[in-house]
């Protein structure tokens, strides 16, 4: 399951999870920082402070409170990491990526961050109770957690310490779940602002994610492919239930990391395509790898998509294991299993509206019928279609904006349209209309490409 070795940079992250044990008391509880956060609890703690469920006293909500300990409070490296932190985070604005709220001082010295309180568990966490995850799933969390890689390499930051504990996993409304990128504390920035905190000569980052240009401390070559590489050990490990290369030391996994490729992940399971994608990411030659993190989400979900096309997959997948009973039944469902196996094809190949097609007519044909089988091929079909209405509007953290408001010869734009059209701001991202509406997720997805397809809102995807 999880390495033999987990030696990493300790992180600290403004998270409650219901894995995590509670702390000790903390002599912080109760007080009042800044005179505007009440310290309710202290939730988390690591090598550089400690994390607190505190109140926002005026905005009456909650927050997380991540205070440098104060035996390092004096140390200008710890310092520095800490203010760094703030900044880097404090200019990247990403649905994908923990928000800061603000940076401050206390009375007694201690500076300390206020961020977003999240709800769930780290993918590390997640990993650790349930090991491999099954292809959709993957090809979902490496693509959000690329989406917010690519905002931050936008920006000019190296994240360098991406690793399963540095992904959140965030619960939220009707069972949906979304990824945050956490501690940018010893990330890096390249071009004319360029930083070095640590020394030239430091290895800095977690062993089993580390690329070999971390671990050979080149850090004139430390760049954005150095964060893919640690997409790409998480990939594997999200498939295989186990890092790329472990050791019971750190330099045994720096060995096996230099040394060569990992074992295949056909060796669990996993179809050749999406070893190859998984593989290339993970090359020890920055050049060798994708052009960058969007290129390797991109890559791995049409793998995900094309191997999920044989009719056999299909009726695996929509099956429960001991249902012979269905499974059975499946032989005479080769019209939906047909249906759904182009629109797959389809989606994989980025024809949206004629995946989209295929799926609704799936949909119907496994509504005609009252067995097992359909009902099972029914969820496969619901799920796909949600997919694709997402891909339409370009995603949960995409914006859309109005572009023209109905008149009375706009007879397509029902009072449910007209509804969600109000909400459309140009500020909410996708994800926080779904959340904000009374509406179903199927149903506001499906009103948001309606009204994208009529020109009524623009900004979404093809």
């Amino acid at each position: 399951m999880r390495s033999a070795i987990r030696a990493r940079a300790v992180t600290v992250t403004a998270v409650e999870s219901p894995t995590m044990p509670p702390p000790a008391p903390s002599p912080l509880v109760g007080r009042t920082l800044g005179g505007r956060y009440r310290v309710v609890a202290q939730i988390g703690e690591g090598g550089m402070g400690a994390v607190y469920r505190a109140e926002q006293l005026r905005l009456e909500r909650y927050v997380a409170i991540k205070v440098l300990a104060m035996s390092l409070a004096h140390d200008p490296a710890c310092l520095e990491r800490f203010r760094r932190e703030a900044e880097v985070v404090s200019r990247l604005t990403h649905p994908n990526i923990v928000s800061l709220l603000d940076y401050d001082v206390d009375a007694d010295g201690s500076p300390y961050l206020v961020m977003e309180l999240l709800v769930g568990e780290t993918l590390a966490d997640r990993v650790e109770r349930e090991g491999m995850m099954d292809a959709a799933a993957v090809a979902r969390v490496i693509g959000e957690i690329a989406s917010g890689l690519e905002a931050a390499h936008d920006a000019g930051v190296v994240h360098r310490d991406l690793k399963p504990e540095n992904v959140f996993l965030v619960r939220g409304p009707r069972g949906r779940e979304a990824v945050k990128l956490l501690d940018f504390g010893i990330s890096k920035r390249v071009g004319p602002t360029s930083n070095r905190i640590t020394g030239a000569q430091a290895l800095v980052g977690s062993p089993p994610y580390m690329a070999p240009e971390q671990i050979l401390t080149r850090d004139d070559e430390v760049g954005f492919h150095t964060d893919q590489y640690a997409l790409g050990a998480i990939a594997y490990e999200l498939f295989a239930g186990r890092a790329p290369f472990e050791g019971t030391t750190m330099w045994q996994i720096f060995a096996a990391a230099l040394d060569g490729p990992p074992a295949p992940l056909t060796n669990y399971g996993v179809p050749e395509e999406v070893d190859r994608v998984v593989q290339r990411a993970l090359a020890k030659r920055p050049a060798d790898r994708f052009k960058d993190v969007g290129e390797l989400a991109a890559a791995l979900r049409r793998c995900v998509g094309a191997t999920s096309l044989p009719p056999d997959t299909l009726r695996s997948a929509a099956l429960p294991a001991s249902s012979s009973g269905v499974r059975v039944a499946l032989a005479d469902a080769d019209d939906i299993v047909s249906e759904l196996a182009a629109a797959m094809t389809d989606f994989a190949g980025g024809r949206l509206r004629d995946a989209w097609k295929r799926a609704e007519q799936a949909v119907k044909l496994a509504q005609d019928r009252r067995d097992p089988a359909a009902s099972a091929l029914l969820g496969v079909s619901v799920e796909l279609i949600e997919r694709i209405h997402l891909a339409r509007v370009g995603g949960l953290g995409a914006v859309l904006t109005v572009t023209r408001m109905p008149t009375r010869a706009d007879t397509c734009v029902s009072p449910q349209m007209a509804y969600v059209l109000s909400r459309v701001d140009g500020m909410l991202t996708v994800g926080e209309l779904i959340d904000l509406a009374p509406l179903g997720r199927l149903e506001m997805l499906r009103a948001l490409t309606h009204l994208l397809d009529a020109g009524f809102v623009a900004g979404g995807g093809p």
